[in-house]
C-alpha cells in the first residue's frame, strides 16, 4: 500500500505557511482561459478528485465492526453507567454548594464580629 503520509505533511505545511527550505516553491498563477472558450466546461463522467488522499476503507470497516463487536453489546451497561455517573456527579455538586453556603455564612459572621471589634478598639476622638 502506497503512504500518503509525505503528501498529508507538505499539503498540512503549505495550508499552514510552514513551508520548508527544501520544499518546491508554489506555482506560478496561470492566467485565465480566453474568452473564446465556453463558460461552462461539459460534464464528464466522473468527478475529478480533490486531491489523491483518500481513506482505507477496509481499514475504517474494521474499525467500525471491532466497535460493534466490542462496545454495542454493553449498551445496557453502559447508560446505567451513564446515570449512576450523572447521579454521584449532582449529589456531590450539591453538597459541595451546601458547604459552599456553610463557608459563607460562617464568613459573614467573622466579618461582622471583626467590624464589631475593630469599632470597639479604634480611638474615636472626644467630643
Amino acid at each position: 500500500m502506497k503512504s500518503t503520509a509525505p503528501l498529508i505533511v507538505m499539503v498540512m505545511g503549505i495550508s499552514m505557511g510552514c513551508m520548508s527550505a527544501d520544499a518546491a516553491a508554489p506555482e506560478p498563477a496561470r492566467p485565465a482561459p480566453a474568452a473564446t472558450q465556453p463558460a461552462t466546461a461539459p460534464p464528464t463522467t466522473a468527478p475529478s478528485p480533490l486531491s489523491d488522499v483518500h481513506i482505507n476503507q477496509e481499514e475504517v470497516d474494521k474499525m467500525e465492526k471491532y466497535w460493534q463487536e466490542k462496545v454495542s453489546p454493553h449498551k445496557k451497561a453502559l447508560q446505567e453507567a451513564a446515570e449512576a455517573h450523572y447521579k454521584v456527579m449532582t449529589e456531590l455538586r450539591r453538597e459541595q454548594q451546601r458547604l459552599i453556603d456553610e463557608a459563607d455564612r460562617i464568613q459573614r459572621t467573622i466579618d461582622k464580629l471583626e467590624k464589631e471589634y475593630q469599632d470597639m478598639t479604634t480611638p474615636r476622638p472626644e467630643q
